[in-house]
């Protein structure tokens, strides 16, 4: 009997720890109303960001795993779309305009490339009164056949690289406001004089940084001169949609990395209007207006 037990107990351990992400997306989705079964049809799926439409064409899988779950939860009830269009369509031979409606929400997904990940956004859309929420989930592209490249496209790589840096610089101007206030409040002690000075060796390290980071924004901003601009205007909108989904799929805020992207296109319109590269001055500005939003905080 105690083995029965104990393997009962492996088995159900199994299967709560081996759930997929679509088993485990399903479940929220018949969470997110009272109504069961909630009847749900799926819209379709779209590719988005750059290099979508390298691994776009495979995300019929993504589709299929995610129905296959659905059709699982007893709460759910899938409508299948293109059974109703044929109906819609044989009704309109027999000179009826008819519009079938047998389902309380839509489910719309839009997959995005992060890093080596797939991840999906599922905006799911109440027909009734076009209330929506969207949930998210990483799936492993080859799980379903895709093989996505790592390196991305010239201007998103760029856009990328200026936004870490950026960021990182923002939080050096930070450290240093605070290290020359607690500077100012020392006396002429030894003890004081003693950690001044490592304040103010710290501080040395702190501007080297900042310099090296400007200089690497500054060179990629002049990269992103030399390119379209309708490509960079997409890129950086596409940079901000990748920190939004990252912030929901790790549970962080990324919002003030996503208004210092608003902070390397002025950067980036003013080199390209001036022909000038952007100077550490510059530079430091535009992360000032970022620490002064308190999206540092």
């Amino acid at each position: 009997m105690k083995i029965i037990i104990f393997a009962l107990i492996y088995l159900l351990t199994y299967v709560t720890v081996y759930a997929s992400p679509y088993d485990d997306l399903a479940t929220k989705i018949a969470g997110a109303s009272e109504i069961k079964p909630l009847r749900i049809r799926i819209i379709g799926i779209t590719g988005k960001g750059p290099g979508s439409a390298k691994w776009s064409g495979g995300l019929g899988q993504v589709t299929a795993k995610l129905k296959e779950a659905l059709d699982k939860n007893k709460d759910l009830s899938v409508t299948d779309q293109e059974n109703l269009k044929v109906m819609e369509e044989e009704a309109a031979m027999s000179g009826k305009n008819v519009k079938l409606q047998d389902a309380d929400y839509s489910l719309e997904i839009f997959a995005r490339q992060l890093e080596r990940e797939l991840a999906l956004e599922v905006r799911m859309v109440k027909f009734k009164d076009g209330t929506d929420e969207t949930f998210t989930l990483s799936v492993d592209p080859k799980s379903i056949g895709i093989d996505i490249e790592a390196d991305l496209p010239p201007a998103d790589a760029a856009i990328k690289i200026c936004n870490s840096n950026m960021f990182k610089i923002a939080r050096n101007m930070l450290q240093r406001e605070k290290m020359n206030l607690a500077l100012n409040d020392l006396n002429n002690e030894a003890e004081d004089l003693e950690f001044a000075e490592s304040v103010k060796e710290r501080i040395g390290v702190i501007e080297k940084e900042i310099s090296n980071w400007s200089k690497e924004v500054s060179k990629e901003i002049s990269e992103l001169v030399e390119l379209d601009e309708d490509i960079v205007a997409e890129a950086l909108q596409d940079r901000i949609d990748v920190l939004r989904v990252e912030g929901k799929l790790q549970e962080i805020d990324t919002k003030s990395q996503q208004k210092l992207i608003k902070s390397l296109e002025l950067l980036w319109k003013r080199a390209k209007e001036t022909g000038l590269e952007p100077n550490q001055l510059s530079i430091e500005k535009e992360c000032k207006v970022f620490i002064d939003s308190g999206a540092n905080q």
